[in-house]
């Protein structure tokens, strides 16, 4: 019979756990209001679900003047969000409550402070992520974003500024999304420091990602194969998945049960880990559902 093993942490993190938390509790004290929340609150389409059906609305950026008014409440998701973008729901009269992950918000003021002082602000991260686009905005025209070792590489080479006038980088800091593999993060780091030997470099990975992937490694040592449950737009899942697939040859991604490959129903042991935005319930779902084929 196989066996289903977890990784020691798995499921929400405590930044996602608080924006559910709050989120769910602005439904149940404001029912009949109309409740947004701008973005999705969290990358995990089950989890998201279980607040829509509770009566929150999706809001699109665009739409901010026209949907909110002085009676409504708008969410601010874990991620965070600009400056601007804030100012221009404060016009509309709505009141504001905002879930940001506090690791976010420590980001997004040392972003804030560093670029006041003239300093440059490199962001290791996804460009278009809903994190460092909010941790950039705070920056504003000193933001820098890289996504890996070979775009900051290929930055120094064709920087015209940097060819020019190196000195105008002499004041600049690094900091990182906070789901980034320590990996990535290192070889950005080592880019930077041979470049910029007088870069502030902040240590912004979140604990909680950190003990995922190095969890995840101890169990590839322990299964034949594992599966990794989160939604496909969550930044922190995707790199589990590229970080299984590195220590498994059986690695997949899983947001539900019926997602689970057959393969993984004739192996000896599976592993099983989830993204900081997986609820328990997705999780004790996909487990159930490889326990119940063994007692067929």
């Amino acid at each position: 019979m196989a066996k289903v093993l977890r990784s020691k942490v798995l499921g929400f993190c405590m930044g996602v756990k608080r924006a559910v938390d709050m989120a769910e509790e602005v439904l149940n004290e404001n029912e009949g209001k109309e409740v947004f929340m701008l973005g999705p609150l969290i990358h995990n389409e089950q989890a998201l679900q279980a607040l829509y059906d509770k009566g929150l609305h999706l809001l699109s950026e665009e739409y901010i003047e026209e949907r909110c008014n002085e009676k409504s409440i708008v969410i601010i998701r874990a991620h965070g969000t600009s400056p601007s973008i804030l100012t221009r729901i404060e016009k509309t009269g709505a009141r504001i409550v905002d879930t940001s992950c506090p690791r976010v918000k420590a980001s997004q003021k040392r972003a804030a402070s560093y670029s006041q002082d003239g300093f440059l602000v490199f962001i290791a991260g996804d460009l278009g992520h809903g994190e460092v686009l909010s941790i950039s905005s705070y920056a504003g025209d000193k933001a820098i974003v890289f996504k890996d070792a070979e775009e900051a590489k290929t930055f120094f080479k064709t920087s015209e500024l940097f060819q020019k006038n190196p000195r105008a980088f002499d004041k600049a800091i690094l900091i990182s999304q906070t789901t980034i593999r320590k990996e990535e993060y290192d070889a950005i780091i080592a880019v930077l420091q041979k470049k910029l030997p007088q870069i502030e470099v902040f240590n912004t990975i979140c604990s909680a990602t950190k003990e995922r992937q190095l969890f995840l490694r101890e169990l590839a040592h322990e299964v034949d194969g594992i599966l990794v449950i989160g939604g496909r737009h969550s930044a922190n899942t995707q790199r589990l998945l590229s970080l299984a697939q590195e220590l498994s040859p059986h690695a997949a991604l899983v947001e539900a049960v019926h997602e689970i490959p057959p393969e993984f129903f004739r192996l000896e042991k599976v592993g099983l880990t989830a993204g900081a935005s997986t609820a328990n319930k997705s999780i004790d779902e996909v487990e159930q559902k490889l326990l119940e084929a063994n007692t067929i």
